[in-house]
């Protein structure tokens, strides 16, 4: 229990942080970011910018606003004229994950931060959820690799080492996931770890 007159500190952490630490998490960049929108859409994730540059309408969801990083695909007409060009469909949200920026038509959001106990409750819930999948993705490998001997594929690719494997094994992943929703992609340090287990490699 709290004790009385003491009031808990949010710490904010930028958003490259939180994308750094959920690939940690989740392995592929392109996943983690997907769930990163997904939870600051759902109001599980707050996050909030000080720093607001363009002409931001009184209706455009503002800092601290889910709503912010819902994203559509928009036509966007050209600057007026005797003839109408239309441009698009374009996205109407951009995110710059590596300098913490997001902007939508009008206006940006610099130094965009995020509750960091909000993205650790969130990263452990994902961690506990996906034990299955990381013995599916264990599976998934054992699998690939048994494939790969049968159709003589080692031979064929000149694999020098753990790394370069494990980046071959990801890239098959992340093709194989575009048609099999039951596949999220996985990125190579987490393949290569499920390398070690399987006593594919020693490690150094």
């Amino acid at each position: 229990m709290a004790r009385a007159g003491k009031k808990s500190t949010t710490v904010w952490i930028l958003l490259s942080e939180a994308r750094a630490r959920a690939i940690g998490v989740l392995g592929s960049p392109e996943y983690a970011e997907g769930k990163l929108v997904e939870w600051l859409l759902a109001r599980k994730l707050r996050w909030h910018s000080d720093h607001l540059e363009g002409s931001k309408k009184e209706t455009d969801p503002g800092s601290g606003d889910p709503e912010f990083w819902r994203d559509e695909l928009v036509d966007i007409p050209s600057a007026p004229g005797d003839i109408l060009v239309v441009i698009g469909p374009v996205h109407r949200l951009i995110i710059n994950w590596a300098e913490s920026w997001a902007k939508r038509a009008g206006y940006k959001f610099w130094a965009i931060v995020v509750a960091e106990s909000d993205l650790t409750k969130l990263l452990s819930g994902i961690a506990v959820d996906d034990g299955a999948v990381s013995n599916s993705t264990k599976n998934w490998v054992a699998a690939q690799i048994e494939s790969m001997k049968v159709k003589g594929e080692f031979d064929k690719l000149k694999i020098k080492g753990i790394t370069e494997f494990a980046k071959e094994l990801e890239r098959r992943r992340d093709k194989a996931s575009k048609t099999d929703k039951t596949l999220h992609p996985v990125g190579w340090g987490h393949i290569k770890n499920i390398l070690y287990e399987l006593g594919l490699w020693l490690r150094s």
